[in-house]
């Protein structure tokens, strides 16, 4: 870390300007997890249910950024767009993950010990707003699908 004050002090800048710099030249990446709780038999059955909708019918989009690739680590494939199927070899687990446009990610999975859904959220912006504006939009198309 001293290293990298002393290289920016000596250009006139500080530390903070060096990250700056930085997200500049490779972006702004952001992530948010949003847990979503669903108590009871109802809510077991509710988060099962969602996971079987989003694997069966599997969203071509998240708030306008297009799914360019599926990966479900249950099934271990991965799934292109145009529908060309590759297996993972990962161990199995109850996960799915929509790359999206724009180097944007989100993950989906049931929790393990509590009684709730978690949606993970990854993007990247070109700047800290840009990123933010696209993890509330990514956060409120999730809202959407799953206030039924």
């Amino acid at each position: 870390m001293a290293e990298v004050a002393a290289f920016y002090k000596k250009q006139g800048k500080t530390l903070y300007d060096g990250l700056q710099s930085i997200f500049e030249t490779y972006g702004y990446y952001a992530e948010k997890t949003i847990s979503v709780t669903m108590s009871g038999q109802e809510g077991s059955a509710k988060i099962a249910a969602l996971m079987e909708k989003f694997r069966q019918e599997a969203p071509t989009e998240f708030a306008g950024a297009k799914v360019l690739q599926t990966e479900d680590f249950k099934k271990l494939t991965r799934t292109d767009a145009a529908g060309n199927v590759e297996a993972l070899t990962t161990p199995p687990s109850d996960v799915l993950k929509y790359m999206l446009e724009e180097q944007g990610w989100v993950a989906i999975r049931p929790s393990g010990t509590e009684p709730k859904i978690k949606f993970y959220i990854g993007v990247k912006g070109n700047s800290q707003d840009d990123a933010e504006a696209k993890i509330a939009a990514y956060e409120a198309s999730i809202q959407a699908i799953t206030k039924d």
